[in-house]
């Protein structure tokens, strides 16, 4: 997998192998940090595959909140709230910078209760 990919198809792809990968780790008692991090990885190509749907170029950051402002602009009803968006965020960053960046113990309810459907 070089570049990023060409459909919003394989963005979702790309996503569920990330989905797939955390749910392996977590299954055997992975590390909790990196268990995240895969599943902030897959919020983030989600965003993209909605943002490719609409016929545009997903930008090339990692900020969630700038990708979940994009896909609104294309999917006004997405599920993912800003709070959850900034909680996934810490575990892209950490995993980069783990001195930096301290870690927050509590999962938003809003996270747990919904999956993006871009559908």
């Amino acid at each position: 997998m070089s570049g990023p990919p060409a459909t919003w198809l394989e963005w979702v792809d790309r996503a569920a192998l990330d989905l797939r990968a955390a749910d392996v780790l977590l299954a055997i008692g992975g590390p909790e940090p990196i268990v995240c991090f895969l599943c902030q990885q897959a919020v983030e190509k989600l965003l993209k595959a909605v943002i490719e749907k609409a016929a545009r170029r997903p930008p090339r950051v990692h900020a969630l909140s700038t990708l979940r402002h994009d896909a609104l602009a294309h999917r006004p009803g997405l599920p993912l709230l800003d709070v959850d968006a900034l909680w996934l965020a810490q575990f892209y960053t950490h995993t980069r910078v783990p001195h930096l960046v301290p870690l927050a113990r509590s999962i938003p309810t809003a996270l747990i209760a919904t999956t993006p459907d871009i559908g």
